[in-house]
């Protein structure tokens, strides 16, 4: 509960900051005379929906990328919480660091707590920089494509989590990690590259669609089949699932690359 309580005060904030010291760079009443109603703004996207390139994009990415995508920040720290044995990394962590130190991000019982470690803001932070550096001299497809591959990489990690080696859950969090950060910003370039120089604000809600899908469909479909592993002993599974879908999202990808490169 404190969790969200904290997330509450943020989202206050963020709400202040951006009210007191964030203007519009554009005022539409000012420079129209008129304020365009949002339906609009809408409408607006409603033709470069239409175009082949930027839907198919938009519904492979949103599937088959950003459903599995958004199940891994859903059920990712339960899973380790729940099936990995992570009394054996407390034990490893408090020989190196000591328990006064392991205890803050641990369990009364001795365990590391999964939220704490099974996710990837930290590496984003640690890593970004590097993985930005490598990829920002390669097209946008094939980078986006390798970080579906890596993070495909990531979901083996964590099936193999629970077997008798709980380190892998590190390896598939970090390998995860690395796919989103050389996916998801050069997802968002590639999509607003497509739209013309002077629409590349209608970016911000094309970008949202594939989220939405993603966000959308994940705890309805996902959800439901990582309990029904639950009770047949096997929820490690759920990993190869999503493994499965990130595979046909890179496929596709390649086969997108291979029709409309000629226009990246």
């Amino acid at each position: 509960n404190y969790a969200f309580l904290a997330s509450a005060c943020a989202v206050v904030g963020m709400i202040i900051v951006t009210a007191v010291f964030y203007k519009n760079p554009i005022e539409p009443v000012k420079d129209t005379g008129q304020k365009q109603p949002l339906l609009h703004d809408f409408l607006e996207i409603v033709p470069y929906l239409k175009q082949g390139r930027i839907l198919a994009f938009i519904l492979v990415f949103g599937v088959l990328i950003e459903v599995p995508f958004w199940a891994f920040f859903n059920l990712c720290p339960m899973y380790v919480d729940r099936f990995v044995a992570t009394d054996q990394l407390y034990t490893a962590f408090s020989a190196i660091l000591g328990e006064r130190i392991v205890g803050w991000f641990s369990t009364e019982d001795h365990r590391i707590a999964g939220e704490t470690l099974a996710h990837t803001a930290l590496y984003v932070i640690l890593f970004q920089l590097f993985v930005t550096r490598f990829s920002e001299k390669h097209r946008s497809i094939p980078v986006i494509s390798f970080g579906i591959a890596i993070m495909l990489l990531g979901c083996i990690g964590l099936w193999a989590a629970t077997g008798d080696v709980p380190w892998f859950m590190f390896a598939g969090t970090v390998l995860f990690a690395i796919g989103e950060m050389a996916c998801m910003p050069r997802m968002e370039q590639y999509l607003i590259g497509m739209l013309p120089p002077e629409k590349t604000g209608l970016g911000g809600g094309l970008l949202r669609i594939p989220v939405a899908i993603g966000a959308g469909l994940s705890g309805v479909t996902i959800n439901p089949l990582y309990q029904h592993f639950i009770g047949e002993g096997q929820p490690q599974l759920i990993w190869l699932v999503l493994g499965g879908m990130f595979l046909a999202g890179y496929l596709l990808m390649l086969m997108y690359d291979q029709v409309w490169r000629s226009a990246d």
